[in-house]
């Protein structure tokens, strides 16, 4: 102590006086509290202007974790209110005595738990007050520990200088003055340091730099903008590096999956010899597989890193958007290009995956959206897509991928409404078009993308693939059950049962899904939203296993897209979009026919109607049997369960043999559709009434003799488990009676009719002929 009191014969040698300086400041911020409060006194005797006795005494208590807090309360670099709240240290002193502070609180934030935890808060919540060039020793701190050993060599040793050049540039990037070029100053200190060289190399100071990194830009966000030069340099150089050894693995991994078998090329083997082959050698050469693919430490730590740094960029991305990131984004996409294409096979895990954290960041903000529109970075939007369609999505990956939509969605809308006011009419003014997505190229290059919000520009890039995935996000939850089904194939169920409760494919209802379909309506124009997002919600209808609850929703959603034939003021679409949506609505009704056989909730067929009355405004098929599928579910309050019987069985009525003559097929349909599930309900009266219509469709059908080309569809069971069941019987019956049936064909073939014309009795299929006798031992029975 009496060496390094700071005596004048010590602070006259040359260097010598420099050099125990630099070791009592490092020494302030030691871990044991002794020896940072030793070396405080020793700088105290130095008479510093920025460190008075009195500071001196300050300090000391501020290393004591005893007095810490008290002391923390009372130090005060800026002046108050009031004539006792004094600073402790002349303005122009300030910036040293406060980075003094900032050096003694450094060993109170390694503290996170225990008793010391509420000392790491104090310190924080002091520090947050500090300018951002005063916390030059808590950013080189963070970064210090990959910086190399500088001093000067002597024939004493390396002796330890005042700065080092990363902390003589972390002083230059605070104050402003470095620029642009701060950037590449960073990245080329970054290369020389050999920073990338660490991932990988059992090192933990990677993995801890980037810990450190995320908790500085929680707690310090606005102080930490101006140091994202050495932050970004590192971290980036880190992903690179990270990157390229998990691809390196990755590839291996494959290659070792694709090598060929050279015994699966023996065509001399036996049966035998394979058996034995299947019981031994093969077990063996898949351990032998196992251990070859298993990653070893270097790539687990390489993977660690590189999780830590697209979290931590995407946090960035989040914080401070407004930062130009232009020097680093070739090297952070090249990192992230392919964590992106595996986002929809990682999205089964608890939480989302990595990647999907930037892209998002990225979309939801204007300053940095652009960068997506970038041709080099094109498919990272489509990817998260994926991800949110994923069979097996987990609820956390599912729900941040919506966000993200619905972000891109509410600030597209706010432009409009910006541009067009309440009217909001953006007809033929550069509405977004999902038929344009592959022509856009990502960019706004294209003349509908000139003046557009970027947000915009991108929804209309990545519709498809956007309709696409809220396609199978909404069949994800539609589908009963613990399984999982993709419209239009065979269930893709889950196998593992852990895949399955991870997956949430059947928890919670679809609300934010279709909500983003709805508000996707408006900005896809009028035609565009009844053909492309009609056509999302329809194969939805069309799984095996059908939530009614979620089938009801769909429904709504499908009945608030479709526009009306008239707008408010009462004009009309013109003849392209009319024949559009003709085109579309007869696609629809044929899809929504077999529904009024299957579902049984009375919600889902009331939203059934509803959509079928929207569709009927642009099909005449459809129109043309609207008003008795109406009446069919008429309801009344007064009524006994809730149930309009007049205006049923008047819409029964209706129900004529000269109706079913002279209606077309198509509407036809969705009418026998109903009547086979009314005759599978408790009413007596709307039983006997489906049977006697019934009866009138058969008397028409006799009548008519003729023979058609066109089957009637008729949904017999709204539970297709039994579907093999009933196709089995059918053989049954069919062979039975092929006699008749070739009779039949022969009559039909006499007295066929064109295309267009219905004939019900060569177009009644099986489930018409079950529906018959189920009508008529109705009857038998009624009359008993």
């Amino acid at each position: 102590k009496d060496g390094l009191s700071g005596g004048k014969a010590v602070r006259s040698m040359a260097g010598t006086g420099d050099a125990v300086r630099v070791i009592l400041e490092r020494c302030v911020g030691a871990d044991e509290p002794d020896l940072a409060t030793l070396a405080v006194r020793c700088l105290g005797q130095w008479r510093l202007p920025h460190l008075t006795p009195d500071n001196a005494d300050r300090l000391a208590r501020v290393t004591d974790p005893n007095t810490m807090k008290d002391e923390l309360i009372a130090l005060r670099v800026e002046p108050g209110e009031t004539e006792d709240q004094r600073a402790v240290v002349d303005p122009e002193n300030r910036p040293a005595f406060a980075a003094l502070v900032v050096r003694c609180l450094l060993p109170r934030l390694k503290r996170r738990t225990g008793r010391f935890a509420p000392h790491r808060v104090a310190a924080l919540r002091w520090i947050s007050r500090l300018d951002p060039p005063e916390i030059v020793p808590l950013i080189h701190s963070v970064i210090s520990p990959m910086e190399p050993l500088v001093g000067r060599v002597d024939g004493a040793g390396v002796r330890p200088t005042i700065g080092t050049p990363w902390l003589d540039a972390l002083v230059v990037t605070a104050s402003g003055h470095g620029g642009d070029e701060m950037a590449t100053t960073w990245l080329r200190m970054a290369r020389e340091a050999k920073v990338a060289g660490l991932v990988g190399s059992g090192s933990k100071v990677p993995s801890g730099f980037l810990r450190a990194a995320g908790d500085l830009l929680k707690v310090m966000a606005e102080h930490t903008k101006a140091y994202l030069h050495p932050l970004l340099s590192m971290a980036v150089e880190m992903l690179a590096a990270s990157s390229d050894i998990c691809e390196s693995a990755a590839r291996a991994r494959e290659a070792k999956l694709n090598e060929p078998d050279p015994a699966v090329d023996d065509d001399d083997v036996d049966e035998d010899d394979e058996d034995d082959e299947v019981n031994g050698e093969d077990e063996e050469d898949a351990n032998d597989t196992r251990r070859a693919l298993a990653p070893g430490q270097a790539h687990r730590d390489a993977r660690e890193v590189r999780s830590l740094a697209v979290r931590f960029l995407g946090a960035l991305f989040q914080r401070h958007p407004d930062f130009d990131y232009s020097p680093y984004w070739d090297a952070m996409l090249s990192a992230v290009k392919p964590m992106a294409e595996r986002m929809a096979a990682e999205s089964a895990a608890p939480h989302p995956p990595p990647a999907l954290s930037i892209v998002a960041a990225l979309a939801e903000d204007d300053a940095l959206a652009p960068m997506l529109e970038r041709a080099d970075a094109t498919s990272l939007l489509p990817q998260l897509w994926r991800a949110l369609g994923a069979p097996f999505a987990s609820p956390a990956t599912r729900a941040a991928a919506l966000s993200t939509a619905e972000s891109l969605i509410e600030r597209a809308e706010e432009a409009k409404f910006k541009t067009f006011g309440d009217d909001g009419d953006g007809d033929e003014k550069g509405e977004l078009s999902p038929g344009d997505g592959d022509k856009g190229g990502g960019g706004a290059g294209g003349k509908a993308g000139e003046g557009e919000h970027v947000a915009s520009r991108l929804l209309r890039a990545h519709a498809p693939s956007l309709l696409d995935a809220l396609q199978a996000a909404l069949a994800a939850r539609a589908a009963r059950g613990r399984r999982a089904q993709t419209p239009g194939s065979k269930i893709a169920a889950a196998t593992e049962k852990g895949a399955a409760r991870n997956a949430g494919v059947s928890a919670g209802a679809s609300g934010r899904e279709l909500a983003v379909l709805k508000r996707l309506g408006p900005l896809l124009g009028v035609s565009a939203a009844s053909a492309a997002i009609a056509d999302t919600l329809v194969p939805v209808l069309a799984l095996k296993r059908l939530d009614e609850s979620a089938a009801a929703e769909v429904l709504g959603a499908l009945a608030a897209v479709i526009p009306p034939r008239t707008d408010s003021q009462g004009r009309g679409v013109d003849e392209d979009a009319a024949s559009s949506l003709a085109a579309a609505s007869a696609r629809h009704r044929s899809a929504l026919a077999p529904l009024f056989g299957r579902l049984r909730l009375r919600t889902a067929r009331r939203a059934l109607c509803d959509a079928w009355c929207a569709v009927a405004q642009h099909d005449e098929a459809a129109n043309a049997c609207a008003g008795i599928l109406r009446g069919f579910h008429a309801d009344a309050r007064d009524s006994i369960d809730g149930v309009d019987y007049d205006a049923r069985l008047g819409a029964y009525d209706e129900c004529t043999a000269e109706w079913f003559s002279s209606a077309p097929s198509a509407s036809v349909v969705p009418v026998l559709n109903h009547v086979i599930h009314e005759l599978r309900g408790q009413d007596m009266a709307l039983r006997h009434a489906a049977a006697a219509a019934l009866g009138r469709f058969l008397d028409a059908a006799v009548r008519s003799g003729g023979a058609g080309d066109a089957p009637v569809r008729v949904d017999d069971d709204d539970d297709d488990d039994d579907d093999d069941d009933d196709e089995e019987a059918e053989e049954a019956e069919e062979a039975a009676g092929e006699d008749d049936e070739v009779g039949e064909d022969e009559d039909a073939a006499a007295g066929g009719d064109d295309d267009d014309d219905f004939d019900p009795v060569a177009g009644m299929s099986t489930a018409a002929e079950r529906a018959a006798a189920a009508a008529r031992a109705s009857e038998a029975s009624l009359a008993g």
